[in-house]
């Protein structure tokens, strides 16, 4: 009677760690249900903290994106690519990770989530769960999937997660570079436009249009040359690390 109440004692912690887990998971499903990503975020990777698994890794990627937080969902990714043994599941998280690029590149890199605290939910099993889509990431994988597979050996994600950082530097610094640019571009339209109307000997808006010359210029000069330079210098730095990183990653999977 004692043994059993004191294997009992023992065994209780670990099980409250993986009912903490379990129930952090669903309240997680429950929050994608509700299309609430940044929340189901947020539980994923609580879950994960608890009881690592790759599967949840991979759905708090894409809470993250389909919450428009595409840095930290390119992160995530980038993470999966050195924890997980699935080929298929790294083919999907390339993919992705092509995918948000493209869109980085197009629209920035999102809104990031609030790390916010965990839901009152959380503690509780959630009664909803979803295999719905939206947008164009794929859902996350269904409870009894994440819940059942086992756990791969860790690896080392730091190739790839130098790659993904390095992709996003060169992202940002190509955006900082086109925004430095628009100063010199408003001037050569301004100077162009000038040239034009005393070539018709036109006199209407030349002031106009000189006033706005001049104030390109100053803001060339006062914080348009330094931007360019400044985005040049990131956007360089970060094809070495995204190049250096995949390189790396590559050579590592390839010796495995």
């Amino acid at each position: 009677m004692i043994l059993a109440a004191l294997l009992a004692f023992a065994a209780a912690p670990g099980d409250d760690v993986a009912a903490t887990a379990r129930a952090r998971e669903e309240a997680a499903f429950a929050a994608v249900g509700e299309k609430r990503w940044c929340a189901a975020l947020n539980l994923f990777l609580e879950a994960d903290r608890l009881e690592p698994s790759p599967d949840l890794v991979f759905n708090a990627a894409q809470a993250a994106e389909l919450g428009a937080d595409r840095a930290r969902a390119m992160q995530l990714y980038t993470q999966l690519l050195g924890t997980t043994t699935s080929a298929a599941r790294k083919a999907e998280a390339k993919s992705r990770i092509a995918v948000l690029t493209k869109l980085v590149e197009k629209s920035g890199p999102g809104a990031a989530c609030p790390a916010a605290e965990l839901d009152a939910a959380a503690d509780a099993p959630a009664a909803v769960t979803t295999t719905g889509t939206a947008g164009t990431a794929a859902s996350p994988v269904a409870p009894a999937e994440a819940s059942t597979s086992t756990p791969p050996a860790p690896g080392t994600p730091w190739p790839w997660v130098t790659a993904g950082v390095g992709g996003v530097a060169f992202v940002a610094g190509a955006v900082l570079a086109v925004v430095g640019m628009q100063p010199w571009f408003s001037h050569e339209a301004a100077r162009a436009s000038l040239a034009d109307a005393e070539k018709r000997g036109a006199t209407e808006g030349v002031d106009e249009l000189f006033a706005r010359q001049q104030s390109a210029r100053a803001d060339w000069v006062g914080w348009g040359q330094a931007a360019l330079a400044s985005g040049i210098a990131a956007a360089g730095v970060g094809m070495v690390a995204a190049a250096g990183g995949a390189t790396w990653g590559l050579t590592e999977g390839g010796a495995e």
